[in-house]
């Protein structure tokens, strides 16, 4: 899991939720103010993850634009040594609703798609001579398995 900063670390702590390794980053990539890659600890990431049996990485960073920038970077030069690199989710908080929600917030949460397995059976629904026979049908029919992507209009 990686973190901007300690405060970031024991945040996640409090929860009980994670049981893996950190890296605190000291920092994010702010391009507007010269903090580049080579100012926070990316370098010791990568050769850290060079020496450790580690297949996943969460990018643990704000939800503004210098935690995307430090994310989306991460993601870059992760990706080639055959890391997978996931973001902490960002939603709404727990106990809010949508209709108070900023524009900004719910555009970030909508362009996500989410992908389904659904069971189903296809039958003839003509030729029974009853709803019986018509039920027994449908029991003894295969199940055949859809897998079906929803995506945003």
């Amino acid at each position: 899991c990686v973190v901007e900063n300690s405060r970031d670390l024991a945040a996640i702590e409090r929860t009980g939720e994670f049981r893996g390794t950190y890296h605190v980053l000291l920092g994010v990539m702010d391009p507007m103010a010269g903090v580049g890659h080579e100012d926070i600890k990316i370098r010791e990431l990568v050769v850290r993850l060079q020496h450790e049996p580690i297949e996943e990485v969460i990018v643990c960073t704000g939800n503004n634009t210098e935690g995307d920038v430090t994310a989306a970077y991460i993601s870059r030069i992760l990706h080639p040594i055959g890391i997978s690199v996931t973001r902490i989710a960002s939603g709404l908080p727990v106990g809010s609703d949508l209709e108070f929600a900023d524009d900004q917030h719910i555009r970030f949460m909508l362009p996500f798609e989410l992908t389904v397995e659904v069971p189903t059976r296809t039958i003839a629904l003509e030729g029974y001579a009853d709803d019986a026979a018509l039920q027994a049908a449908i029991a003894a029919a295969p199940v055949e398995v859809r897998r079906t992507t929803l995506r945003p209009a």
